[in-house]
């Protein structure tokens, strides 16, 4: 009896080491294709073709999140609508969508992205520090002081978008509509909006 329980213990931890084992080794593979891409080192643009098949179908969170960050290493529209698809994904985790808005920020700007970035930012649905992100993502975009008064100035926004917002549009103060900006939300609803605008205003000299 004895010797039974010690034989199924012992094949218990068996089972455990090379599960440990197994997950190990899938991870390094994916760390490894990262480091390969990172330094322009894939031979075979299909070598990649299992990375984002398995995006669809890995269980694990922590692998999607890093599947996503190799494919958006490699700065390719190419898989531009597998980060779209993962983002929009109602059963999708945050931080696996944050790897994805991650990587949607690495791709060459364009229309189509930017445009989706601000639905995200827009679609309420969506957990906020993925809209967080988007905005974000936008604000190191070419141009974005356009887009990032829209959000300043949506009042159905919530504030911590709009705060978001703000700290993007004071890094263009020699852009007059920023300076129109700060004079208008001096007295803005949220005190630390407020307080942004009349801090910069000030060491502008403006009243």
């Amino acid at each position: 009896m004895v010797i039974k329980i010690r034989i199924k213990i012992l094949l218990l931890f068996c089972f455990m080491f090379t599960s440990g084992l197994g997950y190990s080794l899938e991870m390094d593979e994916i760390q490894n294709m990262k480091g390969k891409v990172k330094e322009n080192k894939v031979e075979n643009k299909a070598e990649l073709k299992k990375y984002k098949d398995s995006i669809k179908t890995e269980k694990d969170s922590l692998k999607r999140k890093e599947l996503i960050a190799t494919l958006g290493e490699t700065k390719d529209d190419e898989y531009r609508d597998t980060y779209f698809n993962v983002i929009k994904s109602s059963d999708e985790i945050g931080w696996v969508k944050l790897s994805a808005v991650e990587s949607v920020g690495k791709l060459e700007q364009s229309t189509t992205t930017a445009s989706f970035l601000i639905e995200t930012v827009l679609d309420k649905q969506q957990q906020i520090g993925v809209r967080r992100m988007a905005l974000k993502t936008l604000g190191k975009q070419a141009q974005p002081v356009t887009v990032m008064i829209e959000f300043l100035e949506n009042s159905s926004l919530e504030d911590t978008l709009r705060l978001e917002a703000m700290n993007v549009l004071i890094r263009y103060l020699q852009d007059e509509r920023v300076i129109n900006v700060l004079k208008a939300h001096k007295n803005d609803k949220d005190k630390k909006i407020a307080g942004i605008a009349v801090n910069k205003l000030g060491l502008l000299g403006i009243k």
